[in-house]
């Protein structure tokens, strides 16, 4: 009997990124890399207004590192597209306050 044969297959599961995810955020944690990844992606090419568009839709489920990832981006911007992406609702304190002064 070679009961170290199962626990290595396991631990090489494991390293793959296959195997049990209890305990380990599973969907959640699959989840989050994937809206960081699109996170990146965004970022990458500019365009303040997907990320915009993903926090609207996603922000909810955003985990600490996706809002450190979107906070990165949108800061790296050129000062160019600020103008535009300050007066952009989702942006501006006006949407923040839900157009209440």
């Amino acid at each position: 009997m070679n009961s170290g044969g199962a626990k290595s297959k396991s631990i090489e599961a494991n390293k793959r990124g296959g195997g049990s995810s209890i305990g380990r955020g599973g969907g959640a944690k699959r989840r989050a890399i994937e809206v960081n990844k699109r996170i990146a992606f965004l970022g990458g090419s500019g365009n303040w207004r997907g990320l915009l568009c993903l926090h609207h839709g996603e922000g909810k489920g955003f985990n600490n590192v996706n809002w450190a990832t979107l906070a990165s981006k949108l800061g790296k911007l050129r000062a160019k597209d600020m103008g535009e992406l300050k007066e952009d609702g989702r942006v501006s304190l006006e949407g923040w306050r839900g157009g209440q002064s």
